[in-house]
């Protein structure tokens, strides 16, 4: 669905290029038409032996000239604001279907796809950084004992709580499920500084409401694998190192 909307988008934009190329077609062939009637009476100036008759022959022509020049220039330079325009509008719906094909439905945050993106980005640019993978303790049950609303409704403020402890240049994520993802600039003593903060900042008791109405607390906990990329290493070897360091995590937790 995502790339039929991006080709559709895209013929559009040839749609908009084709009927501007007939446009200036068009007002060519216009133009043309008047340029040749001016060649055709300079030519009949030419035969002329009247100097008078020549001079005010030439300042006629030569306004008319001026004006047309002018009508070209006026109306090209209409055409390429239209076109400009129309372009603008496209980029702007195009970023706009790029940014939402990126995020998570549920909680705001980036989703697997735009992480992954991401973090292609940043091996790309040999950039020092780090990820931290988050793997939520019980969701499971969370579900089971008081409804799926309950249990998105704990994702939503869970994500809505490690994104407001995080720096603008650092990517935050849902990985997929109960599952969370941040890719941090910096060495990995400030991840693993960040991790354990981060168990002070976003673990604890949620309150939500159950299908009932009723609100309820429910306690929150993550196990967290952190790993700093090293030079050469894939995308996937990265998130192999970060996830087993989670489940150690986890097994250590049990």
């Amino acid at each position: 669905e995502y790339y039929a909307d991006r080709a559709r988008e895209v013929k559009e934009i040839m749609l908009v290029v084709a009927r501007s190329a007939e446009a200036v077609g068009a007002k060519d062939q216009r133009y043309c038409s008047r340029l040749n009637d001016f060649t055709l009476r300079l030519e009949s100036v030419a035969k002329l032996d009247d100097l008078t008759e020549i001079r005010d022959m030439l300042v006629r022509d030569a306004h008319e000239l001026r004006l047309t020049v002018e009508s070209m220039e006026k109306d090209g330079r209409d055409s390429i604001n239209d076109l400009r325009k129309e372009l603008n509008a496209y980029q702007e719906r195009a970023a706009a279907a790029e940014l939402q094909a990126s995020l998570d439905a549920l909680t705001g945050l980036q989703n697997r796809r735009g992480i992954e993106n991401e973090l292609e980005i940043r091996i790309s640019l040999r950039q020092r950084f780090c990820i931290m993978l988050l793997d939520m303790d019980g969701f499971k049950q969370i579900n089971d004992n008081y409804g799926h609303l309950a249990g998105d409704e704990v994702l939503r403020q869970f994500a809505a709580e490690i994104k407001s402890r995080f720096r603008e240049s650092d990517c935050v994520g849902r990985w997929g499920g109960d599952e969370f993802i941040i890719l941090l600039s910096g060495s990995i003593q400030a991840a693993q500084s960040y991790a354990e903060r981060l168990k002070e900042w976003a673990f604890g008791d949620y309150a939500v409401q159950t299908g009932s109405g009723t609100t309820i607390k429910v306690p929150v906990f993550a196990a967290i694998g952190v790993a700093q990329w090293q030079a050469g290493e894939t995308a996937k070897e990265l998130l192999a190192r970060a996830d087993g360091e989670m489940y150690a995590h986890k097994n250590r937790n049990s």
